[in-house]
């Protein structure tokens, strides 16, 4: 073997060691339970960060400082805007479209991406008063939003003609998951609710930690982020079974494919934990 590669074999050992022992000398090694990997994605430091969503192939996109962010790449998915602010994003992966909600001075708005070059990038679809509201999109037909209406917080579905009333209370709603086109997940302070148009609120879960994050897996199982970590949820009646994802680490949470990806506002990044 020459010289030249067995220096070159050499270094990308030392190469390997010096990251190997770099990993292992990180905070979150400690914080994040499972062994399977994590990438960390950095976004602009700003106030007011409210939600997140993942595009294909897996790029987390961020709404911060007036306007979206690719977290990690360090580019504008849409440049900062002064008029109008979008504040949350959600992708439906059936249709690879993407959904912005915004605001100005009068009102809050919904946009879709429209792929058609000839038109504007996105269109509007929906006006809703000014104020700050979640949304989860199944498809252009079935989309579930959330947000403060007067002293109550509600959740509404939208059909892309009529929006639709389903549930109310005077408990914040932190988030919302979609168990099916029918039945959705919500969080309030220290409680998720089942509900749906026609399924009455049923408490499965009850906490005595601070809830701000849910997501579903691929076979049906919750993921609940908590002011003291992360918990997935084989059975929710089974809570003392709970599997431990993270101690800490906490903050809105989506799952694609085969990750869990977290919005940790505390640090200006969203995490990728693989599952």
């Amino acid at each position: 073997m020459a010289l030249a590669t067995k220096r070159f074999l050499v270094g990308c050992f030392a190469l390997f060691c010096s990251l190997q022992a770099a990993a292992q000398q990180s905070p979150l090694d400690k914080l994040i339970f499972l062994k399977k990997g994590y990438v960390q994605n950095s976004y602009p430091p700003a106030l007011g960060v409210f939600n997140f969503t993942v595009l294909d192939p897996g790029v987390a996109i961020v709404p911060v400082g007036g306007g979206i962010y690719m977290a990690g790449l360090k580019k504008w998915f849409l440049p900062p805007s002064k008029t109008n602010l979008p504040f949350a994003v959600d992708y439906c992966q059936p249709d690879s479209t993407l959904y912005i909600f915004a605001f100005n001075n009068a009102k809050s708005f919904l946009l879709k991406s429209v792929r058609d070059e000839s038109q504007q990038p996105f269109k509007k679809v929906l006006e809703m008063p000014k104020g700050i509201y979640g949304i989860r999109v199944v498809s252009k037909k079935s989309m579930w939003i959330w947000g403060k209406k007067g002293e109550k917080w509600c959740v509404w579905k939208y059909d892309s003609v009529k929006l639709s009333p389903v549930f109310e209370s005077s408990s914040p709603i932190n988030d919302l998951v979609v168990v099916n086109d029918k039945v959705v997940a919500i969080a309030t302070n220290k409680s998720i609710l089942k509900l749906g148009a026609n399924h009455a609120p049923e408490e499965i879960i009850k906490m005595d930690a601070e809830i701000d994050g849910l997501a579903i897996s691929s076979e049906g199982t919750l993921y609940v982020s908590t002011n003291k970590g992360i918990l997935h949820y084989i059975e929710p009646e089974l809570a003392e079974d709970a599997e431990v994802i993270t101690y800490g680490i906490h903050g809105k949470i989506t799952r694609y494919r085969n990750n869990l990806y977290v919005l940790s506002r505390e640090n200006n990044e969203v995490l990728r934990i693989k599952l």
